[in-house]
């Protein structure tokens, strides 16, 4: 990833619970980003399950990105037995930390199970990527990447999106692997 433009890192908080501290972590890594690879941009985690990840609550992501100058946020789920996102967390809820994210200058990022239907909820939500590791493999998350999955998905990205741009966002909605 070294030397790239847009390039991504990204840095969870799991056993991380003290706001504070995951803010400091996140801020240090952002440093060491901008001093060694700057076009590395670091993207803070969180948890839709952050009780059980012992984790800052998802609420507090826009604030702690913002304050340790990341590029955006990932919303996700820390542990995969619960089903996905949508199953923790409400779209009212992901609506509002992507309207408090956007409005802050963030880009968000959204994963933690999803499968090909949820490109539709992710797109009306407006969020800029979507991470579908397990939806782009044959047997799941641990199985092998299958272009044929790839292809579709990427379809319904488009069919979801239109051809221009859902919003003003600094990146466009694109799978993430």
């Amino acid at each position: 990833l070294r030397g790239r433009p847009g390039a991504f890192a990204k840095l969870g908080f799991r056993g991380v619970a003290d706001p504070r501290r995951a803010e400091s972590i996140l801020a240090a890594a952002v440093d060491a980003a901008e001093r060694t690879d700057p076009g590395l941009a670091i993207v803070a985690v969180a948890y839709a399950d952050a009780r059980r990840a012992g984790s800052p609550p998802l609420e507090t992501a826009p604030t702690i990105a913002v304050r340790a100058r990341a590029a955006g946020i990932l919303l996700d789920t820390a542990l995969k037995d619960r089903g996905s996102i949508f199953d923790l967390c409400s779209p009212s809820r992901i609506a509002a930390l992507v309207k408090e994210a956007h409005w802050a200058g963030l880009f968000v990022a959204l994963a933690g199970s999803l499968d090909e239907r949820d490109l539709d909820r992710a797109a009306a939500l407006g969020v800029d990527i979507v991470g579908v590791r397990g939806a782009a493999c044959e047997g799941g998350r641990a199985g092998r990447v299958s272009e044929a999955r790839v292809r579709r998905l990427a379809e319904r990205l488009r069919l979801a999106t239109g051809p221009g741009p859902v919003h003003a966002a600094p990146t466009p909605l694109i799978p993430q692997f």
